[in-house]
């Protein structure tokens, strides 16, 4: 969360975005596919490095893992100030425990939003799994997050890997995608040029192309 958003928040005159990136680094992640990730994440430093001013102090990120357990690895700061942490598989899949505090982490950067009169698009919550989720109550979370995401409060995206449990994934997420690979970066890639092109954009959506290596699966309004 933000600990002090009067202090974090930049360019309050201009439209903010924020994103929360959900990261499988269950025991299915081991090996290549965590390797490729975390050089996916540092290849994400460097693409945010290289935007606007305006675009490194008004799109807003937060990291959050699961694998047996929940932790917000990155807590919300301006892309500028992205610092990702390595990560290290094993575990379960606790996919809806991640969800539940996505969607209480974007509230809590959407209320900081209100609090200092800044404008926002509807924020972003994306997941990267090799997977589905496995841990209890994640159907109430699956409920949950449509429901945030049919109310217009968020804009949910899942990006499929190698072995992701396709049906659930569409069942709980109104976009999904699969990478064919682990070529992470191009998730990253895709996600950077998005992100710039809604903060940039009149209307909060995206124009940007997919990568030659990740294909479209499902497509919500």
């Amino acid at each position: 969360m933000w600990k002090e958003p009067e202090s974090e928040f930049q360019f309050r005159t201009q439209m903010h975005v924020s994103c929360v990136l959900l990261l499988d680094r269950s025991s299915s992640m081991s090996g290549k596919p965590i390797d490729e990730l975390n050089k996916g994440l540092a290849q994400f430093r460097q693409d945010l490095s290289s935007l606007s001013e305006v675009n490194k102090g008004c799109i807003d990120l937060a990291v959050i893992s699961f694998g047996s357990d929940v932790t917000i690895d990155h807590p919300f700061s301006p892309a500028g100030d992205f610092q990702p942490s390595t990560l290290m598989a094993s575990g379960n899949t606790a996919m809806g425990q991640a969800i539940n505090l996505a969607i209480e982490e974007t509230e809590r950067t959407k209320n900081a939003y209100k609090t200092q009169q800044i404008s926002y698009w509807r924020p972003w919550i994306c997941c990267i799994t090799d997977g589905g989720p496995n841990d209890e109550g994640w159907q109430a979370a699956k409920t949950r997050l449509r429901e945030y995401d049919d109310g217009k409060h968020c804009v949910t995206y899942c990006f499929g890997t190698q072995g992701y449990n396709k049906q659930i994934a569409q069942d709980i997420f109104k976009r999904v995608f699969e990478l064919n690979g682990t070529n992470f970066s191009s998730i990253f890639e895709f996600l950077s040029a998005s992100l710039a092109s809604v903060r940039d954009s009149n209307d909060g959506v995206a124009n940007s192309t997919l990568p030659s290596d990740i294909r479209q699966v499902k497509m919500g309004e």
